[in-house]
Formats: C-alpha cells, structure tokens, sequence
C-alpha cells in the first residue's frame, strides 16, 4: 500500500520548499480557499517496491503421507466389510440361527464403520495415483 503524505499546496509551492508540486502528485482542492496536494513518499512507489506478492506463496509444499489414517482407515474399511458380510449371512438364515439376535447390530456397526474408512481408502488411492483435486492434505492426520 502506497503512503501518502499530505501536504499544503502552497508550501509546495514556496521556493523553500522540499516538496516540488509537479513530480507524482495530485492536487485536490477544496472550498475553504485552500487547496491540497497528496504526493507519494520517497522509497514507496508501487511500482518500484516488490514486497506484495512472492511465487512462492502460491506454491504448495509437499505433502506428508498420513500412514496411521490410512492405516486406521483400511482397519475400518476391512473391519466394516465383515461385520456387514457376518450381519448379513445371519440375517439370511445362511449361519447358525442361535446369532440371530445379533445380526442387526453387526449390520449397523458394519455400516458405521465401512462408510468413513471406504471414504478414506479412496481419498488416499485417488492422490496415490495423481488424479486431480485428490491429495493427501484431504486425509485428517493423528499425530
């Protein structure tokens, strides 16, 4: 941001002045018979100056491989499967029928389980190939 320094058009004007009037400045004038002059402080022109914006800010640094949650994630991907697949024979009669009573319980707890470490299984196998918009930094890391 450009500072700017206010100072009165006359002074600017005045042979003793350090401010000459017609170097990068802008005049406003007002109706109480005086008038402004707004000028630029040495040192701080925009265009001079390189401290807005690096590239390298824009650049994202590489990201760490979350091993514990994707490790966490296949253990609640795989665990969610079987309880899901175990839910489901007992419920269909294909087991025993003395574990009847704890086929929906399994099935919800399949489910409860499946769903988010399917979700992060596949977050992690999309940016293991590359495939844009996926990256590691979508994983929630436990440290």
């Amino acid at each position: 941001m450009t500072k700017i320094r206010l100072t009165n058009r006359k002074a600017a004007n005045s042979p003793n002045s350090e401010y000459p009037s017609n170097s990068g400045s802008a005049s406003f004038n007002n109706n109480n018979n005086g008038s402004l002059l707004y000028r630029s402080l040495s040192g701080q022109n925009s265009s001079t100056t390189n401290d807005d914006y690096i590239d390298s800010q824009f650049q994202r640094p590489p990201s760490r491989i979350p091993t514990r949650s994707i490790c966490l994630a296949s253990f609640l991907c795989f665990a969610g499967s079987s309880l899901l697949v175990f839910g489901l024979l007992v419920l269909s009669g294909h087991l025993d029928a003395k574990f009847a009573d704890r086929a929906w319980p399994m099935i919800i707890m399949g489910f409860l389980m499946f769903i988010p470490g399917a979700y992060h299984v596949r977050i992690a196998y999309y940016a293991h190939r590359g495939i844009p918009g996926y990256s590691f930094d979508d994983i929630p890391e436990f440290e």
